[in-house]
């Protein structure tokens, strides 16, 4: 090629315009896209630098090309542009044309009509500057598909793309263009991979998602690299999508740092083909939603419904709290250790009845606490009588080990302790001790839930008392109900 042109192509087929665009700005020429004759006029008319050549479609809604060409000879500025008529019709009488290209089009046989109707000086080569013209005939760089606000369009508009495997933007497909500006423009989290090495683009709901362990390296990475964990789930996916095919991925667990450390996430994932012009696979489109509150809300009611029938069925206030254990030892992702204490008839003693997490008799499980002690015990029980409390457990010696994080690496930085109570009123008859998980944030639905496991377990321990004939704790519950309730009428007189 020994010069770069400034072509319009003027056709409403928008597809072949754009896939004439893209292959000319690939040859190093400045596409100028019109989708009828009245938009190309109206930019013929107004802009400073006229275009080398004009391709011309004939069959037109609107202005088609034999209109097009008599308005275009009867304006001298514009009236000496050359064009070369494209049409599938071969009645092409009446249109003065340099030459005339049949359809479907040759790409290949169209560059050279482009190359042998160059003007004699047109310019130099120069910088790929392609552009497109909408109806109003005003131009749009592919610069565009960054332009406005947000964190993400700020970031893209950064980068230097040529460095990149996808290339500088001048070079990429208009379909790619096309689908980072509905991404872009999305509250959904939303994400791209393109190529066959899947380089990721992504809008701010998705960087939401990645959070700062991932973001803003991802951005440009190729997916699998970002996803290494997932990916042997990923992958096998993606071939369905290639094909042609959609597939979706259901509550996948992603670590994410959005709100400052790495949180148990769940979403789910839809891949969908994304094609270039010539309609082949070129990449993937990925629409994310979270069901992280689903899946724990699931996960947590199971439990509770575990909790329930197995330490339910328990004959005694031990086998209770043995049961428990057992059913808490499923879910240490959401409480990776836990410690049930139960108090002896003078309930100045608790005994250790039930461990998950932590051996029992170690420094963090002490297999009894005096709760008259002078000093404090490693876990302060007698501060838990009445109501829940949390502890900092950073803040405590455990010895050289750090307390375990169940399924997880980090150690857990909260810990709560609730009174075990029968009924509304019942005596405090234990303590349970929970472990928080570091991966997910102590909130009230989090704090619910550890509640109606001491709950649970409370009712649980109720029962067994009553069917292992425990006097002691019943006529205390008794005792303590009788009491409350006439507090309650006593408040009520007025």
């Amino acid at each position: 090629m020994s010069a770069a042109l400034t072509v319009m192509v003027v056709d409403d087929d928008k597809d072949l315009r754009e896939s004439v665009g893209e292959v000319l700005t690939d040859e190093g020429h400045r596409a100028v896209c019109c989708e009828g004759g009245g938009a190309a006029l109206e930019y013929l008319r107004g802009a400073q630098r006229k275009p080398d050549l004009i391709l011309l479609d004939l069959m037109m809604p609107g202005m088609n090309g034999w209109e097009f060409r008599e308005a275009q000879l009867e304006d001298p500025q514009i009236a000496a542009i050359p064009i070369v008529a494209m049409t599938a019709n071969r009645n092409v009488k009446g249109i003065s044309a340099a030459e005339v290209v049949l359809k479907p089009l040759s790409l290949d046989k169209l560059l050279e009509v482009v190359e042998r109707h160059a003007p004699a000086g047109a310019a130099a080569p120069r910088a790929r500057l392609p552009a497109r013209v909408g109806s109003t005939g005003s131009v749009r760089s592919p610069h565009d598909v960054f332009a406005g606000g947000g964190q993400m369009r700020a970031l893209m508009r950064a980068i230097d793309w040529a460095d990149t495997p996808v290339g500088p933007i001048e070079g990429w497909p208009a379909s790619l263009r096309s689908i980072l500006g509905l991404v872009l423009g999305s509250a959904q989290p939303l994400s791209v991979w393109w190529g066959r090495q899947l380089i990721q683009f992504y809008n701010d709901a998705y960087r939401a998602l990645l959070g700062a362990g991932k973001h803003p390296g991802a951005l440009g990475q190729r997916a699998e690299e970002c996803w290494r964990d997932s990916w042997p789930v990923i992958e096998p996916r993606l071939l369905t999508v290639f094909a042609g095919g959609t597939t979706t991925l259901r509550d996948e667990l992603v670590v994410s740092e959005r709100h400052g450390f790495a949180e148990e996430c769940y979403f789910d994932f839809a891949y969908s083909p994304l094609r270039e012009a010539s309609g082949a696979v070129a990449g993937v489109f990925v629409c994310s939603s979270e069901s992280t509150e689903r899946v724990l809300a699931e996960r947590r009611l199971e439990a509770l419904g575990q909790l329930a029938a197995r330490a339910g069925a328990a004959t005694s206030p031990e086998l209770a709290c043995h049961a428990a254990a057992s059913v808490l030892s499923c879910i240490r992702s959401e409480l990776p250790f836990a410690l049930l204490y139960l108090l002896d008839e003078e309930r100045s003693l608790a005994r250790l009845c039930g461990a998950v997490g932590l051996e029992a008799g170690c420094l963090a499980a002490p297999r009894s606490i005096d709760l008259g002690a002078p000093s404090p015990a490693i876990w302060p029980l007698h501060e838990a009588r009445h109501a829940e409390l949390k502890l900092d457990v950073g803040s405590l010696s455990f010895g050289v080990d750090p307390l375990p994080g169940g399924v997880w690496p980090e150690p857990p930085p909260r810990a709560l302790l609730l009174p075990l109570k029968p009924g509304p009123h019942g005596v405090l008859c234990g303590f349970l001790v929970a472990g928080i998980s570091p991966r997910l944030s102590l909130d009230e639905r989090y704090r619910g839930f550890v509640r109606l496991v001491a709950s649970h377990l409370s009712s649980a321990i109720g029962l067994s008392s009553a069917a292992s004939g425990s006097e002691t704790l019943r006529s205390e519950t008794l005792r303590s109900e009788i009491v409350a309730a006439g507090a309650g009428s006593a408040g009520g007189i007025t």
